[in-house]
């Protein structure tokens, strides 16, 4: 379950067998500060010390042993390896055909993968790393490490990190084909069949053997790196070309004739012929130019300078230059800024210059506003950002927002749970306003001490305050007083954040000593679901009712266990989640191809509580008032993502069932007849509100529900229960999340079958954010 071990074992003599149960189990074994060797066969893992018998139902084996110079040999294993060696000169062999985390650590280690899809980190010192076969990313961190691709071994990700850094890319005893091709900010290499991609940026050393064979290097244009090729034997070079070192990071093909090779072909003897296609030999790659945003206040009156400065990413021996000038966005020359052009000059070694626009002071209030500084015409230098954004911070806001105080204090025990701060507002209140609050995190973590809040805060004609109340979660652990912040941002009605911001709310600990874990307790427990779920406090008689569901089973223990998961389930599957929450993941879905089965495009945990705070502020279904509140709120959020940039770039205007077809097509679902038809009718005429109705009509067409209900179930059982990432520590990948999301869908979405909110819920990770596990 999400990673967390289901059996430590010390190796301190003895013999175990271990067996999982129904959950994601993981065995741990952990050495200690000395050297550690540690061997395994198909169903044992020894130490010197003795031997653990891996039963059924496992499914990842853990292996921290801290300091020391380890030697870890796993071979025959049938499940996923997460390996921590710790600091020391280690040795790291994986050949069990399972994935493997390797975990090199400080020292000098040499890590070598299994013929799986690996995740490799050398971490500090001088790293030896092979991936081996299958798709893998390796990663050779701090230190001078040296990354080895063989014949055979999958498509993989190299980056080298700080350090100079070396890949070496094997050939065979046969006749071969090597390209190497340029991926943007990256270098491909391949070899016939595979490859590796590697960020240029971190490894700065490629070697290429060869080997036996006629072998054919193909390098192309616009390809970078520092690459020495060795053709032939290897047995030690007699002529003075056997190791030829090339360097193509110009935008020129040329041949080989200025090495003193001709046409392209270099001989090694008797041995073989090395065929060089399309290599660039024009030098170091050119420096990249950016140019940085700035804000300045605007001031009363005069004016003075918003300095602007273009830096280039590496130092040249060259002089390079680079044209600069200013272009109107919401402020306009000459009214708000002055208009200014000039050609900036970076002599040998200097590598930032400044650029000055100056900013029109006045008393008038006009908000913040914006406009762009330009670079165009490199000389031997390239544009890596195009344009910087200047802000004219207005000084003239008519009202200002800030918190009453710059502290609060609540206890940890207060009834009703939650701290209460007030933001006032001062100045010019007889127009509308309003301002976003926002959580942070100090001592006190959103995950165990309090809950994530965000909303905005409307100040109507005449108002002076509004409170705000964050929810605290009452733990029972003795760690004294903690703090969180709350901050303002984003004012509206032409005003500004004033001080005190941010206010600093301090929770008192009211825990003397060790107690039973609350969660087991059916108020704690339903209290909770309402704070993970729908982020806010019960009300009366929904608390009332999902306790008694509860404390109706008296002392029958497997009637509680019951119970409490359906009484879970029950928020994941109510409307108003669904509505609020599951609608941010419907329309991230549909506007922006963001899956929630996919780690890479899902939306992240931040975001999603951000957007299901805003759809879902004031919301409590059954009350009166709350499905108009809901439904203002849904077309809001639709409003807010079709005038978004990227919603716009991604969907252009275009005719209703073009838009309509595109956006179910970003959704990766196939439409009925009639869920099409129904979003091209909401189109209508078009413009920004049949963009808006067509986009809310897909969002909560059947297809796109159906598609999105058992990853969005997986998903919420960690944004809820775990108040993370499903990648976040303790897993770094996404293992856990696709375990959890193929066995319910092997159960047809049936939560109770598939164990997996019984599993969450009584997981150690969700138990410990309230007491002892």
């Amino acid at each position: 379950m999400g990673g967390s071990p289901l059996f430590t074992y010390t190796g301190v003599g003895g013999a175990f067998t271990i067996n999982g149960g129904t959950g994601f189990d993981v065995l741990g074994i952990l050495g200690d500060e000395g050297p550690d060797v540690v061997t395994s066969t198909a169903t044992t893992v020894t130490r010197a010390s003795g031997t653990v018998t891996l039963g059924t139902g496992l499914e990842r084996l853990d292996i921290s042993t801290f300091g020391g110079n380890d030697n870890i040999v796993l071979t025959g294993l049938t499940i996923a390896k997460v390996i921590d060696a710790g600091s020391g000169n280690d040795t790291v062999n994986c050949s069990a055909a399972v994935d493997a985390t390797i975990l090199g650590g400080p020292g000098d280690d040499i890590l070598i993968g299994s013929p799986a899809a690996d995740y490799i980190d050398g971490g500090d010192g001088n790293d030896t790393i092979t991936g081996g076969p299958g798709v893998d990313q390796m990663l050779g961190g701090a230190g001078s490490d040296k990354l080895i691709w063989n014949p055979g071994d999958g498509s993989d990700l190299v980056e080298g990190g700080t350090g100079t850094d070396e890949l070496v890319f094997n050939g065979s005893a046969a006749a071969e084909i090597f390209n190497i091709t340029a991926n943007g900010a990256r270098t491909t290499l391949t070899r016939n069949v595979g490859a590796i991609t590697m960020d240029i940026g971190d490894t700065e050393q490629i070697t290429v053997n060869g080997l036996d064979g006629d072998d054919i290097f193909n390098v192309a244009p616009q390809a970078t790196a520092h690459i020495t090729i060795n053709g032939g034997n290897p047995v030690p070079p007699t002529l003075p070309g056997d190791q030829l070192l090339v360097d193509f990071t110009g935008t020129t093909n040329s041949t080989l004739t200025s090495l003193g090779v001709g046409a392209g072909i270099w001989s090694f003897g008797n041995r073989q012929s090395v065929n060089f296609t399309g290599i660039e030999t024009q030098g170091p790659a050119q420096p990249g130019i950016s140019i940085n945003n700035v804000a300045v206040a605007e001031g009363n009156a005069g004016s003075a300078n918003a300095t602007f400065t273009a830096t280039l990413s590496t130092a040249s021996a060259q002089t390079i230059s680079v044209d600069v000038f200013t272009s109107n966005g919401t402020a306009t020359a000459p009214v708000d800024y002055q208009s200014a052009n000039a050609t900036l000059t970076f002599a040998p070694g200097v590598t930032t210059a400044n650029f000055n626009v100056p900013i029109n002071g006045d008393t008038t209030p006009e908000g913040n506003e914006t406009y762009f500084v330009n670079l165009t015409n490199a000389v031997n230098a390239t544009i890596t950002t195009p344009q910087g954004t200047g802000t004219i911070n207005d000084d003239d806001a008519t009202s200002i927002f800030q918190f009453s105080s710059p502290t609060a204090s609540v206890a940890e025990n207060a009834v009703p749970g939650s701290a209460t701060v007030t933001i006032t507002r001062t100045g010019d209140t007889t127009g509308a306003a309003s301002v976003k609050f926002e959580t942070s995190d100090g001592t006190a973590q959103q995950k165990t001490d309090y809950t994530f809040g965000s909303g905005t805060v409307q100040f109507g004609p005449g108002e002076l305050s509004k409170d705000v109340k964050i929810l605290i979660v009452n733990d029972v652990f003795v760690e004294g007083p903690e703090t969180f912040q709350v901050n303002l941002s984003n004012p509206s009605g032409n005003s500004a954040i004033g001080s005190p911001s941010p206010i600093v709310v301090t929770i008192t600990d009211d825990d003397l000593g060790p107690a039973a874990n609350p969660i087991d307790a059916a108020g704690f427990f339903v209290r909770q679901q309402y704070l993970d779920f729908l982020g806010r406090e019960p009300d009366a008689a929904g608390l009332t009712f999902w306790t008694t569901n509860i404390t109706s089973c008296g002392a029958n223990a497997s009637c509680i266990a019951a119970k409490r998961v359906d009484t879970s389930a029950a928020f994941f599957l109510s409307i108003e989640f669904q509505e609020t929450s599951g609608n941010v993941l419907r329309t991230q879905r549909v506007a922006f191809g963001r899956q929630s089965n996919d780690q890479f495009t899902r939306v992240p945990y931040l975001q999603f509580m951000r957007d299901t705070r805003q759809i879902g502020q004031g919301v409590i279904i059954g009350q009166p008032g709350a499905d108009a509140l809901l439904e203002a709120n849904k077309a809001f959020y639709a409003e807010q993502t079709v005038l978004t940039a990227e919603f716009t770039s991604r969907f252009p205007p275009a005719p209703g069932a073009v838009y309509v077809d595109a956006l179910f097509a970003s959704a990766g679902v196939t439409p009925t007849a009639a869920e099409r038809t129904a979003a091209i009718n909401a189109f209508g005429a078009g413009g920004t509100t049949g963009r808006i109705a067509a986009l809310r009509s897909v969002v909560d067409s059947g297809s796109v529900r159906t598609a999105e209900a058992n990853p969005s179930f997986v998903l919420a059982e960690y944004y809820g229960y775990l108040r993370r990432n499903p990648t976040d520590a303790p897993d770094f990948n996404d293992a856990g999340y696709q375990f959890w999301l193929t066995k319910l869908n092997s159960f047809g979405g049936d939560f109770r079958s598939s164990d997996m909110v019984k599993s969450f819920i009584s997981s150690g990770e969700y138990r410990v954010r309230f007491g002892t596990p």
